[in-house]
Order: structure tokens, then sequence, then C-alpha cells
């Protein structure tokens, strides 16, 4: 029999099944009350009563309360946690530990109570003072984005240009700044709107502070510059003349060209940057000239530097050496120019001896037949004069001194009798010394035999 009691699992679970109908019946026909526990939030009223002493509060622990009350058990269900209100009152605050003590209040089925609410625990809210602070700040754009290329983000103006913040002074403490967010992707026009000003630590991070700490103002309007960019070349303007056998090539440096931003209208007139600065100088300089300007100081209204580290380049004033080279000019190889038909030009025979000044490697290459010796007789009459010899040179090179031949010029009719010639080169000099000295007959029919073949000449 014992064995049968112990072992029988299922006459067990029927018994308990039993048991709990039975006692669920005697609870539906009773519906005994019962006390019945809820949790509520606590609301503080009456906080214009620090605030007028510019002061603001903390609740320190939770801010919720747990309450008791009686009702029927079948009602249980019904009551729920908004059906109560409890708050603490400020102005019955204890000072000296800022306790307040909690009241609490039914707001909804309280035909279902039988008797409470009340406060169980805590039966007070404690709270922590500090004063209030009331600062300003001046306002700060963080566009968002990238603008279209061969666009740069510009300017932002904001209205307004500085906010007002109020808050505990633990809370406003922790702002380092106040500015707006707006996104500028792929803009290629001024971007405007509006925006709702956040709060922002030292490090730029954006702090999410309480609703104790308020702006005094609404949102903010702004407008965003959406600047052109244009490469342009900077222009060196360089003073002074180097030492003799010495030229100025040119001035170099690591940032031959510049990219500014400024507005359509701005960038139109803007084609280079010309810089001209003291320290620009090659004055009896005989080696490269190093030194440094600030190109900022040269942008024109309305144009700004962009993507440089550093206005302020280093410029060098390349100063290089020149070589001398004298050539001999044989007069059958100088060119008469400007000849007149009335006259008749004569060169006397003899080498001339002209120098160009330049850098090696040009004046290396250079030869009589390409430098096309010249001598200009436009502006001569009838005698003998000296004429400059000039040579067609590269612009590196330049002519040195004054080389000049001898030109005999006559007038045509001055010419009588046997043609006098003035030969040229060396060649016309010794058939005329030859003549001279009578060791040769000259070629040709004598004169007598000239005028008798001219007789038999029908």
């Amino acid at each position: 029999m014992k064995g049968r009691l112990l072992n029988n699992l299922s006459l067990k679970l029927v018994a308990i099944a039993l048991a709990f109908l039975v006692w669920l019946a005697v609870v539906n026909v009773a519906n005994p009350s019962k006390t019945i526990m809820r949790e509520i939030p606590v609301t503080i009223v009456n906080a214009e009563v620090l605030e007028k002493a510019d002061m603001t509060y903390e609740v320190i622990g939770k801010n919720t309360a747990t309450i008791s009350f009686k009702a029927k058990t079948k009602d249980e269900y019904k009551i729920k946690s908004d059906d109560f209100y409890a708050s603490a009152d400020i102005a019955e605050m204890y000072d000296v530990t800022g306790a307040i003590p909690i009241t609490v209040r039914v707001v909804n089925h309280e035909d279902l109570i039988e008797s409470g609410p009340t406060v169980r625990s805590p039966e007070v809210i404690r709270i922590q003072t500090e004063p209030l602070q009331t600062k300003e700040f001046a306002l700060r754009a963080f566009p968002q984005g990238t603008v279209e290329g061969g666009y740069q983000a510009g300017g932002v103006t904001m209205r307004p240009e500085k906010v007002t913040v109020k808050g505990p002074q633990s809370l406003v403490g922790q702002i380092s700044s106040v500015g707006i967010e707006f996104d500028v992707t792929g803009a290629d026009a001024d971007v405007s709107g509006q925006a709702t000003p956040g709060f922002y630590d030292a490090n730029g991070n954006e702090l999410n502070l309480d609703e104790s700490v308020r702006l005094l103002g609404g949102d903010i309007a702004y407008t965003m510059r959406v600047l052109r960019l244009k490469e342009i070349p900077l222009n060196f303007v360089v003073a002074g003349n180097v030492a003799p056998g010495f030229r100025f090539v040119g001035a170099e440096t690591t940032v031959p060209t510049v990219t500014v931003a400024g507005t359509a209208t701005a960038l139109a007139s803007v084609s280079e940057i010309r810089i001209q600065n003291p320290a620009l100088n090659v004055e009896d300089a005989r080696a490269d000239v190093k030194t440094e300007v600030d190109i900022s100081s040269y942008l024109p209204s309305g144009v700004s530097l962009t993507g440089l580290d550093s206005t302020v380049i280093p410029v060098t004033l390349k100063v290089e050496a020149l070589t001398e080279r004298t050539f001999t000019v044989r007069t059958s190889d100088i060119s008469i120019i400007g000849e007149s038909g009335s006259f008749s030009y004569g060169v006397e025979a003899s080498n001339v001896d002209v120098s160009v000044q330049g850098f090696a490697e040009d004046v290396e290459g250079l030869t009589v037949s390409s430098m096309h010796p010249t001598a200009d007789v436009s502006s001569l009459g009838a005698g003998t004069h000296q004429v400059r010899v000039t040579l067609t040179l590269p612009e590196s090179c330049v002519q040195r001194g004054n080389s000049e031949v001898t030109v005999h010029i006559r007038e045509r009719g001055e010419q009588t009798g046997q043609e006098t010639q003035l030969e040229t080169g060396e060649e016309s000099s010794s058939a005329a010394e030859e003549s001279a000295d009578g060791s040769e007959e000259p070629s040709g029919e004598s004169p007598e035999t000239a005028q008798e073949s001219a007789e038999e000449q029908p």
C-alpha cells in the first residue's frame, strides 16, 4: 500500500489539479481584497522656485517610488502604474539634505481601489542643486560632405552669429563650442538653409546633453559660398643687373603655379600672380640668389590660395657665367644690304674679327655662315665709309665690340674710260699687285684689237 502511494505519479498530479480548481472556485466566489504594489515615476514640481534663484537640480538615485494599495483580487489586472500620479514639490525641500517628500494620488480607476495608495519606498526623493550658468558662444559651421570637383567650400555666414546657452554649470562647462552641421555633397553653387545648433567638446565631438541644457533661441539660417578653382602661374618681377660676364637666366621655384579659389567674376580677370618684391634682386650677382616670398600678399581681392601648406615659397634667381669667343670673318662672307642702284660698292679686302658672348653651349655651336654677317649701307652716300659688321645671333648670345669693314661707294656716272673696280678677297688683291708690277699680261684682247674687231662688225 505504501509503495503504491509513493510511486503513483499520475495520482499526485490529479490531486494537485483538483486542489487548484477548488481554490480557484473559492476565490471567484469570495473575491477577497489584497494589497497590491506598483512602481511609478515621480515628477518634480515647482522647479521654477530654483530657477528664479539661478539654481538647477539633479535627482540623486532613482526617480521612481513604490506604492501600495488594496483592491479586489479580480480587479488587480485592471489597475496600472499610470493610474497614479506621484510628485515631489521643490517648495517642500529640506535644504540640509535635499530631501523632498513624495505624494501620490489616483488619477484613474479610483472606484476599484479600496484603500491607499501609500508611498512605501522611498518616501522621499533626493535632489542635488547647483548654480545655473548662462554663456554666449560664437557659432561655428561644420559642412558635411564634399562639393563638386573643380569647386571649393568657401566662407559661411550665419544669422545670428552668436547663441546663448543656459544650463547647469557642470554641463555648460563641458561645452567648448556650439555649431551647426549641413550637407554640401556635390554642391556647385551656394548652399543655404536652416539648422539646429549642437554642442561640441574641445576635440570637436558632439555632446549629448540632457534637456536641462537649452539654447535661448531658435534655428540658425546659414549660407555657404561655393567657390570655383583655377590654376594660374606665378610671374616673378626681378630687379637689378648682374655682374659683368654673367647673365640672369630666370626665376625658379618649387611652386611654379598655384590653385586659387574665388567667384567666377573674381577669377575672370586673373591670369597670373605678379610678384614684385625687394628680395627679388640680382644686382652685381655672380651666382644664384636664393630667397623666399609670401605670395598671399599679392593676391587680388576676392581670391584666396588653396592646396598649399604654406604661402611662403622658396625662389632661386638663376645667374650663369657667360663665355666669349672671337670669329675671323672674311670680307667675302659679308653681305652688303641696303644697296642703291645709283651707286657701285666695293669692300676692301681684309679679314674682320668679331666677338660673341653667351652661354658656352650656345657659343660653341656657332659658325660664321650661321651668323650671316652683314654690312648695312642704306644710309650712306658716295665716299669711303667704315661700316659695322652685324651678326644674326640666337637670343642667348650677344655681339661684343664694334667690328667694321671699309666700303667704297661711287656714283655710277663718275667712271669713264678704263673701268676701275675694287676687287675683294685674296685672289683679287694678288691680281691687282701683279698687274701693277707688269709681271703678267692681262688676258684677253688688247684695246687696239678690240677696237679693230668692233670696226669689222657690220
